[in-house]
């Protein structure tokens, strides 16, 4: 039997559709799925909107976790502690998954499931507490729930932003959208309570650019992204300016930086992710986050690296 390349991928993802693409043009056999058929012995099999027959994990000769993959309409028609309950049944099913197919030695697998249980958790504060500790640098930062530290942390940088602790939140109604950024703390918006929620503050950094980096493979494929220039996308990039949008140029990391980061990804125990750093004006690389699941495509076509082609070779088993 041919072996299959699998890939879990939420079908509004374009991404997904042009490495499929690359993947086609090798007549390589993959698919997209938001179901799942695996049998590992005849004891034990998951089977969610799958075919009749469930195969065994080694038909498989590659699996990507591009997205969060599975969707149940029933977490829409409940209550809130339901629908909490819900979630992390799904949250602790699809990391069960990710785990067994990770550990079969001859499937290669790529990302991580890409959502948040005990083991496959990303948690941002302790990337940068690693990252802080391999002695990368990171913008000062604060974590706190009392408005006076946030005050006397304000006092001393000047310039301070806030973003969330975890993932940001996108909200779709029939008319408008919410998108979640980073953002300047100003003064006024501290609550004049003495507590308060716990809430991220960190040194706003005067930079030169910013830069966005693809790593898979060992490899970075890292973009300048000249942000500064415009007040929408001073403080964050992805608050995109689609009339005057920012200029992207291909970059390339110093071997040191690339060094500590690729030691960073091991210890994460990640092959694959975008990571978010600033160039200050005074030369200094100061890394911001990594998201395993991040974007690409918006560094792959200005930069000419044809990342989904790299992707596909990946999955083939040729890189």
């Amino acid at each position: 039997m041919k072996q299959k390349i699998k890939i879990f991928s939420h079908k509004r993802d374009t991404s997904t559709n042009n490495v499929m693409d690359w993947l086609f043009s090798f007549n390589c056999e993959c698919d997209r799925t938001n179901s799942i058929s695996i049998s590992d012995a005849n004891n034990f099999s998951f089977k969610i909107d799958g075919e009749n027959k469930e195969p065994n994990i080694g038909v498989f000769k590659s699996i990507w976790f591009r997205k969060n993959w599975f969707y149940n309409s029933s977490l829409n028609d409940s209550s809130e502690s339901i629908q909490k309950h819900l979630k992390e049944e799904l949250v602790t099913f699809q990391a069960a998954i990710f785990r067994i197919l990770q550990s079969s030695k001859a499937v290669r697998v790529l990302g991580t499931n890409g959502i948040n249980d005990s083991y496959c958790e990303l948690n941002k504060p302790y990337v940068l507490f690693l990252a802080n500790r391999i002695g990368i640098d990171i913008p000062p930062t604060l974590i706190s729930n009392s408005t006076e530290d946030i005050k006397e942390f304000q006092r001393e940088h000047n310039t301070v932003i806030t973003k969330p602790i975890s993932d940001p939140i996108f909200l779709w109604g029939e008319r408008s959208s919410y998108s979640m950024y980073t953002n300047e703390l100003e003064k006024d918006k501290i609550p004049k309570t003495e507590k308060c929620f716990p809430t991220i503050v960190q040194k706003g950094i005067d930079k030169e650019f910013e830069i966005r980096s693809f790593f898979i493979n060992n490899i970075f494929y890292s973009c300048a992204i000249f942000s500064q220039n415009d007040s929408r996308t001073s403080t964050d990039f992805r608050n995109y300016n689609d009339t005057n949008p920012s200029r992207y140029v291909p970059y390339k990391l110093p071997k040191q930086i690339e060094k500590k980061l690729q030691k960073l990804m091991k210890i994460l125990d990640i092959n694959t992710g975008s990571i978010d750093i600033i160039m200050s004006k005074d030369g200094t690389y100061y890394f911001l986050e990594v998201n395993p699941v991040g974007q690409f495509g918006m560094i792959s076509y200005p930069c000419n690296y044809h990342i989904e082609k790299i992707i596909a070779q990946y999955l083939q088993n040729e890189r």
